[in-house]
């Protein structure tokens, strides 16, 4: 007996002073390398400086974004990306934090898979970050997760967020996460395990800024001229969109067909990898974009800078009763009237309707104009983006005068329009063209940077087969009439409420 005992005392030392070595692992503090150079060294200046940003990003901030998932923020150096990322932080500061899972990556080590440091805190000149040490040592028993030492160093892609986080948020811990090189498989295999981590009071951040152009970058798909800021936000736009579908393969692909230089993009792609395993749908919204030659005038070399929210699409609107309706379609027709009167500086007065709790819901929303029932112009917004009364406003006056497929709207035929409103329920995948309803349901096809959307009523004004409401979409999003059968064709199904006015009041 004595002998088994003994040896159950050696195996419980053993445990202890394995125990006792992995916490002396976490026990030490890395000092961050920042402070004077990407922002002041100076805990006084320092924490003047990021109170100011976030002050001026919350005026900039609109009041109606839900809750966040998860951000994507920049992290060059405050005087540059600092409003930008203060604008994610500002968010943040509206909801419950717990935990933070910081997804940055090595500017300097280029590594595969995902480094997890073995620090406990990180030190600014604003006091201590705490890390969760627990959650990283789970992590790192699990692949792609490892250890690598080179990248204890650190790096400003994380660093640089914890002075803004420790003025906007009281008590959390961060998870840091340096994320390198990974296969599809590795991309699913850590979205898997992060999942677990998708909980009320945990968030996610990527850090990444966006293009890089000019000759200090290696990058000038396009000369340095007039048209450069425009062509670096079309440019960026580009992969904005797809980002804020969370469409990973076409970011993937963008990237390789641009060369765009967007430096987080394995942050972001894992981001993207994890949302997607979200168990209700997600959206992105874009809150801030700039360049730095926006702020200095100049675009020989320039940064983009983007922050990104990722939410939960709301659910549906409820049936909008009929003075809700006629809210709205008033509200659309006014828009419509004062734009084309006064211009882009042309305010409604919203103290002259009645704006219920769901007309301040967010929702997705389309508006069609007609002239003695033909199509004058039909512009939406197929996300859940806004309020649904100002998504009203400002689709009403797209469709008015930005519609491609027509001429801008003059005063003179606004008496001889009719307002439609369809406000449109979440988009839900479709596995099989089959399964939708003519007439009940809408239709949305995406492949590659192809994309239309048809309203339910466009099949009863065709009268056509399901095979042949597919086969029209295709061709409107530009795409080969059978190409809703191929594999890489993404279709989507939604409904809508419909409603307009009875008759032009110019009748």
């Amino acid at each position: 007996m004595r002998p088994c005992r003994a040896v159950r005392v050696w195996k419980l030392a053993g445990a202890l002073l394995c125990a006792t070595a992995a916490l002396a692992l976490y026990a030490q503090v890395h000092e961050s390398q920042l402070a004077g150079s990407w922002y002041p060294a100076s805990p006084t200046a320092l924490r003047q400086q990021v109170n100011s940003l976030l002050a001026q990003a919350e005026l900039r901030l609109p009041a109606s974004i839900p809750a966040p998932l998860a951000l994507i923020v920049p992290h060059a150096g405050y005087q540059f990306s600092g409003l930008a990322a203060a604008q994610a932080f500002s968010l943040l500061r509206r909801y419950p934090v717990r935990r933070i899972f910081l997804l940055g990556f090595s500017h300097s080590y280029p590594h595969r898979g995902i480094a997890v440091p073995d620090y406990a805190q990180i030190a600014t000149p604003l006091g201590v970050v705490q890390l969760d040490i627990k959650v990283m040592q789970q992590l790192r028993q699990r692949k792609p997760f490892a250890h690598i030492e080179q990248l204890d160093a650190g790096d400003h892609s994380v660093e640089i967020q914890l002075p803004l986080l420790q003025m906007a948020l009281s008590d959390f811990t961060v998870v840091p996460l340096y994320v390198g090189e990974l296969s599809d498989v590795e991309l699913q295999q850590a979205a898997t395990h992060l999942s677990r981590y998708l909980e009320p009071g945990n968030f996610f951040i990527a850090s990444s800024d966006f293009t890089h152009y000019g000759p200090n970058f290696g990058y000038r798909p396009f000369p340095s001229n007039n048209e450069t800021p425009d062509k670096l936000r079309e440019l960026d736009a580009g992969a904005l969109q797809k980002i804020v579908q969370l469409r990973a393969a076409a970011f993937q692909a963008y990237l390789r067909q641009t060369g765009a230089t967007i430096c987080g993009r394995n942050p972001i792609l894992l981001l993207l990898h994890l949302l997607s395993q979200s168990k209700q749908v997600v959206q992105g919204r874009v809150l801030e974009y700039y360049t730095s030659g926006d702020l200095t005038g100049d675009f020989t070399n320039s940064v983009s800078y983007a922050a990104i929210a990722f939410s939960h699409v709301p659910p549906p609107v409820p049936t909008l009763n009929p003075d809700e309706q006629q809210t709205l379609l008033k509200l659309a027709r006014d828009s419509i009237r004062r734009y084309v009167e006064q211009g882009q500086a042309a305010q409604v007065d919203l103290s002259a309707y009645t704006l219920t709790p769901r007309l301040r819901q967010p929702a997705a929303v389309f508006i069609t104009l007609r002239t003695e029932g033909r199509l004058r112009g039909c512009i939406g917004q197929m996300q859940a983006l806004q309020p649904l009364h100002e998504a009203v406003m400002s689709r009403a006056i797209a469709a008015a005068v930005a519609d491609p497929r027509f001429p801008p709207l003059q005063l003179r035929e606004l008496p001889r329009i009719t307002v439609e409103v369809s406000v449109l329920t979440p988009f839900r995948p479709l596995a099989d063209w089959k399964q939708i309803e003519l007439g009940r349901d809408g239709i949305m096809i995406r492949k590659g940077d192809h994309e239309a959307v048809f309203l339910p009523e466009v099949a009863t004004e065709l009268q056509c087969t399901r095979a042949e409401f597919w086969q029209q979409l295709c061709l409107k999003a530009g795409l080969p009439p059978e190409a809703y059968k191929e594999k890489d064709a993404e279709l989507f199904v939604f409904t809508a409420q419909a409603f307009a006015e009875a008759q032009p009041p110019g009748r």
